[in-house]
């Protein structure tokens, strides 16, 4: 919450209007939770408005703010207490019993101030803001002197800025018992033993010497009546003045809200033995009824009426946020969830059909944000593929969305539960149930199915000759998973004679599958290292050996480029490198004397590193060379020869498995699209000589 104190406010203005001028969004304001007005009989041209939002002052100040023609002074209020909590001094409750009814002038009170208002062991606690809290003393002090027939106050003294403490709020010392903010401040003691100001001395002394009976005034319930709810809101909207000119000075309505009526209870204050009172006041009453309905009446036929039908995944709190960011945007239109309705529509009313197709297109729009998505099933494998090989694919995901989400394993199933971060604005909300994030999940995993390269494949172990024990198998899992980067491999949940192997690529599929059939074959004597690799074959009781799958063309750039770093990792831990092409792919063996075991392990672990930065740096393309007529064979090897001598930091070759593909691989961007351009030039003739980058 925030608060101003507003200075220089003209005879004309009224709570009611104060409050609409600071709702207004031309002049920055927002929600008003209270207005203050005026202060106290010394600042009778000052009011302290509070509001429900903490950044709306701010936005106040910042703005000249004219009321009626008249520039008002704005100052933003320390809040020192964001609720107090006060409990009625019990000598004050006496002296209300003396002159009226307790309960009529609590809601009285309740209605003016918009303080709640409690009874219990402890007595009649009063709970609001500090500003409300101040209210509640000087009308009430107000009010029992009106019933007692006592002068209210003596002339106040002005006093300085300095002297304004806690202790000469008027009417103090009917306020005892605690103050508390949220740090839970320590009680305020009782005027009577901290000094009262002189408005409450001043009433003391009044109510004191004043021994005259007095004729006894109470506060009674004259007549009553319904309106329906949304018409009586949109007409405190639009013609609110209207309605507080129909009351009149003497004349108190107390409003009880409910589901889709409001009632209306008209109080006044009669003299107890007077006759004909009470029946020239309910004629008078009457007559005001039949305004309002007249006013009412009026009103809504000059507005535009509709409703919207809520989807059930819409939450509660949603709707509730919606309508008060509405409010703000459309001041002058009514919005409101019907309860009546089951609580799943919500009406609209505008002075206009155009404003309230407005408010009611972004009333759709707002509300059907989320901030927690439907769950949403998708495939285990492919799911746990990407969080391991493509982790920022979905941490990019998450962060557009400010989301975070749990997982929920069932068999080969995921199931993914998101939600919006509260505390982070998101890039993009969420839309009603969260529709729009679940389809960028599925999506995503349908464009990395589609990619080029990717392969889902699995091994029976039904289809084996002996099929292994689950040692091995477990043996077997570990060894592809320490051997193989970039390959997935998991036992499936719903047929567990089932594994799943997923890859970049169908060779290095088809590589793994091979290792894992080997692996399984393996006496419990050859599992020598398991974390870091056994070999497909094994090693020499004397010899120590690492195996690992590349792509071929990853590693021939490689050598092309780094040839010397490849060298001195080989060299500086000792270990000779042999290579088994198979297609596309390759299997890199590591071999050292058996001492030198952690050598191995060091060397498979420096490569591993500089292979997969690699892989994050270079670019990759291809070319059909379908695309290019169908060259010749020598035709295709002299333009290979040809551009290889051109360059030495695109490397270029020819592909395995598809003879019809030529692959283009660089870490320079440009040199990358030029060469093949070039080689697509010279296949298809479109270059009368061999140009030069």
């Amino acid at each position: 919450m925030s608060a101003i104190r507003v200075q220089n406010l003209p005879d004309s203005a009224s709570p009611d209007k104060i409050e609409i001028h600071f709702q207004k969004r031309k002049n920055n304001g927002g929600d008003v939770a209270y207005v203050l007005f005026p202060i106290n009989q010394s600042e009778v041209d000052t009011a302290l408005v509070e509001f429900e939002e903490n950044d709306v002052a701010d936005d106040v100040i910042s703005k000249k703010q004219v009321f009626q023609n008249v520039v008002l002074v704005v100052k933003k209020e320390t809040m020192m207490f964001s609720k107090v909590t006060a409990i009625l001094n019990p000598d004050m409750v006496n002296k209300i019993k003396e002159y009226g009814e307790v309960d009529q002038e609590l809601n009285y009170l309740q209605f003016e101030t918009k303080i709640q208002v409690s009874k219990d062991s402890d007595g009649i606690t009063f709970a609001g803001s500090w500003f409300q809290v101040q209210a509640a003393q000087e009308l009430l002090r107000l009010r029992v002197a009106k019933l007692a027939g006592s002068p209210t106050t003596s002339t106040p003294k002005k006093k300085s800025d300095e002297e304004q403490t806690s202790s000469s709020i008027p009417g103090a010392s009917f306020m005892g018992g605690q103050a508390e903010n949220n740090l839970n401040s320590p009680k305020r003691e009782d005027s009577e033993n901290d000094g009262s100001s002189d408005n409450n001395e001043s009433f003391m002394d009044a109510t004191a010497s004043n021994r005259t009976p007095q004729p006894e005034k109470r506060m009674v319930e004259i007549h009553s009546f319904l309106v329906d709810r949304d018409i009586y809101e949109y007409l405190m909207i639009v013609a609110s003045q209207f309605v507080t000119d129909i009351w009149g000075a003497d004349i108190i309505p107390a409003i009880d809200m409910k589901e889709d009526s409001v009632s209306i209870a008209l109080m006044a204050e009669v003299t107890t033995g007077k006759d004909g009172e009470v029946q020239a006041l309910k004629s008078k009453c009457e007559a005001m009824e039949k305004e309002i309905y007249k006013l009412a009446g009026d009103v809504e036929a000059d507005a535009d009426q509709d409703t919207m039908t809520l989807d059930d995944s819409v939450e509660s709190k949603r709707v509730e946020d919606t309508i008060i960011q509405m409010r703000k945007t459309f001041p002058s239109s009514h919005c409101r969830k019907m309860e009546d309705a089951g609580g799943n529509k919500v009406i609209f009313i505008s002075p206009k059909k155009k404003q309230n197709k407005e408010a009611k297109d972004f009333f759709a729009k707002s509300v059907n944000k989320s901030t927690v998505a439907k769950p949403v099933t998708v495939d285990r494998d492919i799911f746990e593929y990407i969080q391991e090989f493509f982790p920022e694919r979905f941490k990019e995901l998450k962060q557009k969305y400010a989301a975070e989400w749990e997982l929920e394993i069932n068999g080969d199933e995921v199931t993914v539960k998101a939600q919006q971060k509260t505390e982070n604005k998101p890039d993009k909300e969420f839309s009603a149930g969260g529709a729009n994030f679940n389809k960028e999940v599925t999506n995503l995993i349908e464009k990395i199915q589609q990619e080029a390269g990717y392969h889902h494949c699995g091994v029976s172990l039904e289809d084996l000759p002996n099929k292994p024990n689950e040692a091995s198998i477990a043996k077997a899992i570990a060894s592809v998973g320490s051997n193989f980067r970039g390959v997935f491999v998991r036992r499936s949940c719903d047929d567990p004679n089932q594994i799943i192997f997923i890859s970049h690529k169908k060779e290095s599929g088809q590589i793994v599958m091979d290792w894992f059939k080997k692996c399984l074959k393996r006496a419990d004597d050859e599992w020598e290292v398991i974390n870091g690799g056994g070999g497909d074959a094994k090693p020499a009781s004397n010899t120590s050996q690492d195996d690992m799958a590349v792509d071929v063309d990853i590693y021939q750039f490689m050598e092309m480029t780094m040839s010397y770093k490849l060298e001195n990792i080989w060299r500086r831990h000792g270990v000779k490198l042999t290579m088994k092409v198979t297609g596309d792919s390759a299997v890199l063996t590591l071999t050292a004397p058996k001492s030198n075991t952690d050598d191995v392990k060091a060397a498979v672990s420096e490569f591993q590193t500089m292979y997969q930065r690699t892989m994050d740096r270079v670019g990759q393309e291809s070319l059909d060379l379908k695309q290019c007529g169908n060259p010749s064979e020598a035709a295709i090897k002299d333009t290979l020869r040809a551009i290889k001598l051109e360059t030495n930091e695109v490397y270029i070759s020819r592909s395995t498995d598809m003879p019809n593909l030529i692959i283009f691989i660089s870490e320079n961007r440009a040199s990358l699209n030029h060469f093949k351009t070039v080689f697509e030039n010279v296949l298809t003739s479109k270059a009368q000589q061999f140009p030069r980058k």
